[in-house]
């Protein structure tokens, strides 16, 4: 009988398996924002579906940038947590949030002042008031981003640290003020409309924010 690799030991597979589950709940969760966000606006006809798509394939370009910084940071905090090392790991996080700020601050400015100049670039041949919408909620959703970038940072800390329950938990939660919160700002709450979104409601983006403000507490 050969000897067992480390992943083919029942203890290891366990324990894999601890730090996989809420992972990925925690993903589900996080989808699950989008597609509430999606049924909720389609409900109110096809402009402001288009609207909502279209702002949000500028506020995935964001994203990509904060999720690399991310894979980054889950990989050295995990190194040094192997290594013993939690106070080079707390370092990492601190280094990895300063930098954050800046880089979210960035995008976040470039989306606020841009955001009708890109859609029109990236999609000319939408209309107009589509267009004129999509860069309302672009605007919206780019004035949380550095709370946003929190929220991407800290869970891969902690993540890479060994706590995936906590981020899981958190997200459930955030899910709830999602429905919530868009139940409010997307069909009952009218002078909020008329001020953000005059043509069109628009789903609100405070779980995001919120989640990333209760991260930072934890943290």
């Amino acid at each position: 009988m050969g000897t067992e690799t480390a992943l083919e030991q029942p203890d290891f597979r366990s324990r894999i398996l601890r730090l996989a589950w809420p992972a990925i709940v925690e993903n589900l969760l996080h989808t699950m924002v989008g597609i509430v966000d999606t049924a909720m606006v389609g409900r109110l006809g096809a402009a402001a579906l288009a609207a909502v798509g279209l702002g949000n394939q500028i506020n995935h370009l964001g994203l990509t940038i904060f999720s690399a910084l991310a894979t980054g940071s889950t990989a050295l905090v995990a190194r040094h947590i192997g290594a013993k090392e939690p106070e080079r790991a707390r370092d990492v996080a601190r280094q990895s949030l300063v930098l954050g700020l800046f880089v979210s601050g960035t995008v976040m400015l470039i989306f606020l002042f841009t955001a009708r100049g890109l859609l029109g670039l990236l999609f000319r041949r939408s209309e107009g008031l589509v267009l004129d919408s999509a860069a309302a909620y672009v605007r919206i959703v780019a004035s949380a981003m550095i709370l946003n970038y929190f929220l991407i940072v800290i869970n891969a800390v902690l993540r890479g640290a060994g706590d995936t329950k906590t981020p899981m938990r958190i997200t459930a939660l955030v899910n709830v003020i999602n429905i919530v919160g868009n139940a409010i700002f997307i069909t009952a709450w009218a002078p909020f409309q008329r001020w953000v979104w005059p043509e069109r409601p628009c789903p609100q983006p405070l779980p995001r924010p919120v989640e990333g403000f209760w991260l930072c507490e934890c943290f």
